[in-house]
C-alpha cells in the first residue's frame, strides 16, 4: 500500500505541477481618432463678364469708321485710342466680324473687330460718362 500511496502522490504531484499564473488580460486601448475629411471644394461658375468697351487700334496709325451698317459707308472716322461702347452682337459678313458699337458722340454703327482692342469703359465710379481728352474725328480717305 505504501507503494500505492508513493504512486499516488506522485501523480498528484506531477500533474499539478507550479501553481498556475493568470494569464494577463491586455487592457483596451483608447479608440483611435476619427479622421473626418475636409469638404470637398465646389466649382462655382463666375460669369465672365462681358466686353462693354473697344478702343480703335491696330490701323496702322489711320484710324477706323464707325459705318451705318457691316462694309457700309462711313459715319465718322476716329484715330486709335479712341473709345467705342459695345452696343449689341456682332456680326460676320463674307467672313469678316464686325462690331456694333456707338461712339463718345452717340453715333451707333459697325467697326471691324480687326481695327479693335479691348479696353476699360470710360466711367467714373458714380456712372458718369467721360470724354476722352485725345481723340478727335479725323478725317480718312474715302473708301475704295
Amino acid at each position: 500500500m505504501r507503494v500505492l500511496l508513493a504512486g499516488f502522490l506522485l501523480v498528484l504531484l506531477v500533474g499539478c505541477g507550479p501553481a498556475a499564473q493568470p494569464t494577463p488580460t491586455p487592457a483596451p486601448s483608447p479608440a483611435a481618432p476619427t479622421r473626418t475629411s475636409a469638404p470637398t471644394p465646389t466649382a462655382t461658375k463666375v460669369p465672365t463678364p462681358a466686353l462693354t468697351a473697344v478702343a480703335i487700334c491696330n490701323t496702322g496709325g489711320i484710324g477706323a469708321y464707325v459705318r451705318n451698317d457691316p462694309k457700309g459707308t462711313g459715319i465718322v472716322a476716329w484715330s486709335d485710342g479712341t473709345v467705342l461702347e459695345i452696343i449689341g452682337p456682332d456680326q460676320t459678313v463674307d467672313g469678316e466680324v464686325w462690331r456694333n458699337v456707338r461712339d463718345e458722340r452717340g453715333n451707333s454703327g459697325w467697326t471691324k473687330k480687326d481695327y479693335l482692342c479691348e479696353t476699360s469703359p470710360l466711367r467714373t465710379p458714380a456712372g458718369t460718362q467721360l470724354t476722352p481728352a485725345p481723340t478727335r474725328p479725323i478725317s480718312l480717305p474715302t473708301p475704295p
